[in-house]
């Protein structure tokens, strides 16, 4: 996490051809280094995926107000990880909050990237953006349920989830 790392993904962001897709989760100690070390990557962000507490460090303002200000620097879509308030999505002058899944917590570690994976599933399927957040949460609460990656989604929770009813 030290310069050289943030200095190569720079790096290979600036040469992505137009029309790539780039979804950014910066961490916090990415986010610590505040707006101006983080803007070339965010004006390539098309998908910025940020807990609450790092939309507070890089912008000052917790959501929805820092999620606006991290718009105009680029990305199209910012999902805010609320954790026990659940998620919520700034897109395209919209916005979507959604409380969380009601289960019993066992681990809550990787449930973030959990919902970032699925949300980037949904949108891969090409699901409007309030189903894109309805999977990431659902696959982040069955996440929960375990310890480690034990209760992490599978292929047999997507079929699932994408069964016709």
């Amino acid at each position: 996490m030290g310069d050289k790392p943030l200095d190569a993904q720079i790096k290979a962001a600036k040469s992505l051809e137009a029309g790539t897709k780039l979804a950014l989760d910066p961490g916090e100690l990415y986010a610590g280094r505040g707006l101006q070390a983080l803007e070339a990557l965010l004006n390539k962000t098309t998908l910025l995926f940020i807990s609450e507490e790092e939309l507070a460090l890089l912008t000052g303002k917790r959501w929805p107000g820092g999620a606006d200000k991290l718009l105009d620097f680029g990305p199209d879509i910012l999902v805010c990880k609320r954790g026990s308030k659940g998620a919520a999505v700034a897109a395209y002058g919209e916005r979507w909050e959604y409380p969380p899944e009601k289960v019993d917590v066992l681990d809550c570690i990787g449930a973030g990237d959990v919902l970032a994976a699925g949300f980037i599933a949904g949108r891969l399927r090409g699901l409007p953006i309030p189903d894109c957040l309805d999977l990431g949460q659902k696959a982040a609460a069955g996440s929960i349920t375990g310890f480690g990656r034990q209760c992490y989604p599978d292929r047999t929770f997507l079929q699932n989830y994408f069964r016709p009813e």
